[in-house]
């Protein structure tokens, strides 16, 4: 009635090996019979990809440095000016330019 021979089978895709900047992902592949042992007669050339690549996004500038924060009250209106390009507001109001920045490229 239905298929008898051995067919490929997968395991879900593992969780990616990083969030950004291209990870990987892996899944195991077996050759099962019908009543599920193993098998070497499955046709190689339709055997699954067993890797795949995850999460292309490039990774953006971590804002973890303690040195990159605000130094100026007046940072939002630096911001909205566009004045994050001039080195003295990026570094005067580096976590807003910072901030600013990973927003416009997620645009």
């Amino acid at each position: 009635m239905g298929e008898c021979r051995p067919q490929w089978f997968t395991t879900e895709w593992s969780a990616c090996s990083r969030s950004c900047g291209k990870g990987l992902q892996v899944r195991e592949i077996r050759c099962l019979t019908p009543d599920k042992k193993h098998s070497l007669a499955c046709d190689p050339s339709t055997k699954p990809g067993h890797e795949q690549i995850c999460n292309t996004i490039p990774c953006g500038p971590q804002v973890a440095d303690k040195n990159c924060r605000d130094k100026r009250d007046n940072c939002l209106m630096v911001v909205q000016a566009r004045m994050c390009v001039y080195s003295y507001y990026k570094m005067a109001c580096c976590a807003s330019c910072t901030q600013s920045a990973l927003r416009a490229k997620r645009h």
